[in-house]
């Protein structure tokens, strides 16, 4: 991927990020950024992201980034209760993999997809 195409989603995502007020590290906006460029290239069957999915990139990153780095305070409470405070919690967290997310950009990528060789 060209440098000024990975800078410019790089900077895509961290504002994206700002706007959802999630902070992440530089290493981990990279990491998730070669993740979902190699979901959108397998999906896709191509050798290089086309800009023009650049945005899809940056959006497939961020959900990386929020779904498997990101913490969430009340995300495995199942239930809470006022009177005597009771707060149960899920057995485990939600599982969310890599078809879960490139599932809701299908459409998008699909506009790319290259046959098999």
């Amino acid at each position: 991927m060209d440098n000024n195409l990975l800078e410019n989603i790089k900077e895509i995502v961290k504002s994206k990020l700002l706007a959802k007020n999630i902070e992440a590290t530089e290493a981990i906006i990279s990491i998730a950024i070669d993740e979902a460029s190699y979901i959108i290239l397998e999906h896709c069957n191509i050798g290089t992201v086309p800009e023009k999915l650049k945005y899809t990139l940056a959006d497939i990153s961020v959900d990386i980034i929020e779904t498997q780095y990101v913490q969430k305070e009340d995300e495995n409470i199942k239930s809470i209760q006022q009177g005597d405070t009771t707060i149960s919690f899920s057995d485990k967290p939600k599982a969310i993999t890599k078809e879960n997310i490139k599932d809701n950009y299908v459409k998008e990528l699909n506009r790319y997809r290259r046959l098999r060789k």
